[in-house]
């Protein structure tokens, strides 16, 4: 009877050692996948890494076509809304820039609400000679232009129009007649 009880205690052993050791193979076999996983989502992330930089070089092209668009639209804004008769210079320049924008996130309200343009005009000073020009009678006029919401920008631009005029204003009589020439820094005649 101990043997029959002893063969049956090794056979339980043996079924269990049995079953381990197939538990075992299973979980070797699953771990082996997840480690193939892991080293598959290593080898993306690295090549991610590596063309990051062709990333945001191409995205920075759309980026800086998008804030020229910008740009001359401010432009032609200004030329149709101020008139004066003499020659203005009128320069832009792009003040802030959101560095840190992704591809994914482009959205062209989000591109910009981040974005801030330096306005600078130039006009001449008041008793200053027509017929002799000189650097020193022109005068500069520097303003910070900041997008604001569609449905309060013509009140703003109106806002923003009057204070200029009257910037303008306390240095001479202000006449009217269209901006000419192109965005960026573009002189303009006043013929």
């Amino acid at each position: 009877m101990n043997e029959a009880i002893n063969s049956i205690s090794i056979q339980i052993r043996d079924e269990s050692n049995v079953r381990r050791s197939l538990r075992h193979s299973f979980l070797d076999g699953l771990l082996s996948r997840i480690n193939e996983g892991v080293s598959v989502l290593e080898q993306l992330v690295n090549r991610s890494i590596q063309l990051e930089s062709a990333r945001k070089i191409r995205f920075q092209g759309k980026f800086l076509c998008y804030m020229r668009s910008i740009a001359s639209e401010l432009f032609a804004a200004l030329q149709a809304g101020f008139c004066c008769p003499c020659e203005h210079h009128l320069g832009l320049q792009l003040e802030k820039r959101t560095s840190d924008i992704v591809p994914h996130d482009i959205k062209h309200d989000s591109l910009i609400t981040g974005a801030e343009f330096r306005l600078s005009l130039s006009y001449k000073e008041p008793g200053a000679s027509p017929a002799a020009p000189s650097s020193h009678d022109t005068k500069w006029s520097d303003v910070l232009v900041k997008p604001t919401p569609a449905a309060r920008s013509y009140a703003m631009a109106q806002t923003l129009r009057s204070k200029f005029e009257k910037r303008l204003q306390s240095s001479g009589p202000i006449r009217h007649s269209p901006l000419k020439g192109g965005p960026f820094s573009t002189p303009t005649d006043s013929t």
